[in-house]
């Protein structure tokens, strides 16, 4: 008996949250998931990747863990992997450049990231309180 008791505020709790969900023609749509495509900002490896072209295997070992990071959007790897970069080895004052800019843009990229996921937080709020008022 319990345990149809249970199972009908299972079944009455899905039919609630399958009807909270439906959106009227005026409700704004959703922000985009996070894993959908949305705007990042564009990386740019290639004077790293020029600047490092004559470093040893182990260097350009490192080099393409920091293009696989990037190109997975995992910056904080990819910054880790930077800074072992240039401290590990002596660099000429062209890689110290390289990575400095590297570097640079991939905190701009983070920042980005966070301030995208900010606003949508905000929005997403307004709309619970939007539709919380109704």
């Amino acid at each position: 008996m319990k345990y149809n008791w249970m199972m009908a505020g299972v079944v009455a709790a899905g039919c609630l949250a399958a009807g909270c969900n439906k959106q009227n023609e005026n409700t704004p749509a959703a922000p985009p998931a996070a894993n959908e495509a949305a705007p990042t900002a564009k990386v740019d490896l290639t004077p790293l990747k020029n600047s490092f072209q004559s470093a040893p295997a182990e260097v350009k070992d490192g080099l393409d863990k920091v293009v696989t990071a990037v190109k997975s959007q995992d910056y904080q790897a990819a910054l880790t992997e930077l800074k072992t970069l240039a401290t590990s080895v002596k660099l000429t004052p062209e890689q110290k450049q390289a990575l400095a800019e590297v570097m640079s843009q991939i905190e701009n990229a983070i920042g980005g990231a966070a301030a995208q996921v900010k606003d949508q937080a905000t929005k997403a709020v307004g709309d619970l309180q939007k539709s919380l008022k109704k």
